[in-house]
C-alpha cells in the first residue's frame, strides 16, 4: 500500500475511535433520559462510524496500482464510497425525522440532568478536535474522503448545538424543542448527504477538472507550439488526467517534435501537481485536415 493511503487510513482510524466514543455516550445518555435529540445525534455518529469503515476499505482498494483490468487505477472507488456515505446519511435522516414527527404529536419532555451538559460538552470537544485534525490532513494528503469525514465531524458539532438547545428548553420547561431540534438535525442530514453525493458524482461522470484556458496558456508558452486545441480533463482531486492536441511546424524532425511534446508535458505537470498522466496528440500545423485556429 502506498504511503499516502497508509497516512489517510491512520487518520480515519483515529476519527473512527473518537466517533464511536461520542456515539456511545450520546446514545447511552439519550436512552437513559428519553431524549430523542441525543439519540438522533448518536445515530448520526454511528452512521459516521460505519462510513469511516467503508472509507478505510475503499482507500485500501483504491490505493492499489493500475493493473490490466484497471489501467487508470482504482481511485474512483473513493468517490463511490463517499456517495455510499451520502445515501446512508439520507437513511439516517429518514429515521430521525420519523421519530421527531411522532414525538411532535404528544410533546413528551425528556429528563435531563447535569450529566447531559457534561456529556454534550465532552462530545462537542471531540467533534471539533477531530474535525480540525481531519481538515488539515485532508489538505496535506489531497483526500476527498478525509475532507468528507471532516465535514461529518463538523456537522456533529452543529447538531450538538441543536441538542444543547433541547437541554436548555427542558431546563426552562419549554415543550416540543427536543422534537424540533431533531427535525433540524434531519434537515441538515439531508443537505449534507445531497451535497456529498453531488460533489462525488462529478468525477464519476468525468466532469472537467482543469481550466482549458490555463492549459492553453501553458502549452502556448512552449517554444515551437503553434496551436493547442481539443483540451479534455477528468479525474478526482489530486489524481487528474489530461488529453490535448498541439500543432508544430510541419518541417521539423520527428526527434524535435518528440522533444517539444515532452517539454509541454513537463510544464503541465509542474503547473498542475495532481496531474498524473498527459496524452498529447502532435499534428503538423500546415497539414490540410488540421485546424489552424
Amino acid at each position: 500500500m502506498e504511503k499516502r493511503a497508509k497516512a489517510v487510513i491512520r487518520v480515519l482510524v483515529i476519527s473512527l475511535s473518537a466517533t464511536l466514543v461520542a456515539a456511545g455516550l450520546k446514545i447511552y445518555y439519550g436512552r437513559a433520559s428519553h431524549s430523542l435529540a441525543f439519540v438522533a445525534d448518536g445515530i448520526h455518529s454511528l452512521f459516521d462510524a460505519a462510513a469511516t469503515l467503508i472509507g478505510i476499505l475503499s482507500i485500501t482498494l483504491s490505493s492499489k496500482p493500475p493493473d490490466e483490468g484497471h489501467p487508470y487505477g482504482h481511485q474512483k472507488l473513493e468517490s463511490v464510497s463517499t456517495i455510499a456515505l451520502g445515501l446512508m446519511l439520507l437513511s439516517a435522516a429518514y429515521e430521525v425525522g420519523t421519530m421527531a414527527i411522532e414525538r411532535m404529536g404528544h410533546g413528551e419532555m425528556p429528563h435531563y440532568s447535569f450529566w447531559g451538559f457534561l456529556v454534550l460538552g465532552i462530545v462537542m470537544i471531540i467533534n471539533l478536535t477531530v474535525a480540525r485534525f481531519e481538515t488539515n490532513r485532508a489538505h496535506d494528503l489531497s483526500s476527498q474522503f478525509l475532507a468528507a469525514d471532516a465535514l461529518h465531524n463538523q456537522s456533529d458539532f452543529l447538531i450538538s448545538c441543536a441538542v444543547l438547545a433541547s437541554l436548555l428548553a427542558v431546563y426552562f420547561h419549554i415543550p416540543y424543542v427536543d422534537a424540533g431540534a431533531s427535525l433540524a438535525i434531519t434537515v441538515y442530514l439531508v443537505y449534507l448527504s445531497l451535497r456529498l453525493i453531488w460533489l462525488n458524482l462529478r468525477p464519476l461522470v468525468d466532469s472537467r477538472v482543469l481550466d482549458p484556458a490555463k492549459v492553453e496558456e501553458i502549452v502556448g508558452s512552449t517554444e515551437g507550439v503553434m496551436f493547442c486545441h481539443n483540451i479534455r480533463s477528468r479525474g478526482e482531486h489530486g489524481h487528474h488526467f489530461l488529453d490535448l492536441n498541439i500543432h508544430l511546424p510541419g518541417h521539423i524532425t520527428l526527434h524535435r517534435a518528440h522533444e517539444i511534446t515532452h517539454q509541454v508535458e513537463a510544464k503541465l505537470k509542474a503547473a498542475f501537481p495532481g496531474l498524473v498522466d498527459v496524452v498529447i496528440h502532435t499534428e503538423p500545423h500546415d497539414h490540410p485536415p488540421c485546424s489552424k485556429g
